[in-house]
């Protein structure tokens, strides 16, 4: 399994303004409701939003093992840009760390309309690239959820 440089895109177009997007990746009385994937359940989650503040989550994940991620706040421009380290602990990888770095851009395509692009760029072999894909558009579609009062 070879390990090299990768960056993991995403973009999708969500039903909120920058302002409601930003606050749900920032304040951890939102991000509860929605940062873990789709049939996990959330154990905790805090977030001290400024850059040098921490965030932390853990969830359980099926089959009951706890994943836990960490980091820091290396940028927050109000309403379009959070920049923002990720160590993974165990969990979906038994026994494995994982470091990265997320740069989330928000932009308004129309009122109530926002493109978010998330990058993930990492060391990381093709099957761990492939897993983060589909386990960050599972977040994501917990986040669709939740913007349309539904979490």
């Amino acid at each position: 399994m070879a390990v090299a440089d990768r960056v993991l895109t995403i973009t999708r177009t969500f039903a909120g303004t920058p302002e409601q997007i930003f606050r749900a990746w920032t304040d951890e009385s939102l991000q509860v409701r929605w940062f873990f994937p789709e049939h996990c359940e959330i154990v905790t989650c805090s977030s001290d939003a400024r850059p040098g503040g921490e965030w932390t989550c853990a969830f359980r994940i099926p089959g009951g093992d706890i994943h836990s991620e960490s980091g820091k706040y290396l940028e927050l421009s109000e309403w379009n840009r959070i920049v923002q380290t990720l160590s993974n602990f165990g969990g979906f990888v038994k026994d494995s760390q994982f470091d990265s770095v997320i740069t989330i851009d928000l932009i308004e395509l129309a009122p109530g309309r926002t493109e978010m692009t998330f990058q993930q760029a990492a060391q990381m072999s093709q099957e761990l690239h492939d897993g983060m894909d589909e386990g960050w558009n599972s977040c994501l579609n917990q986040l669709d959820r939740f913007l349309a009062g539904e979490l």
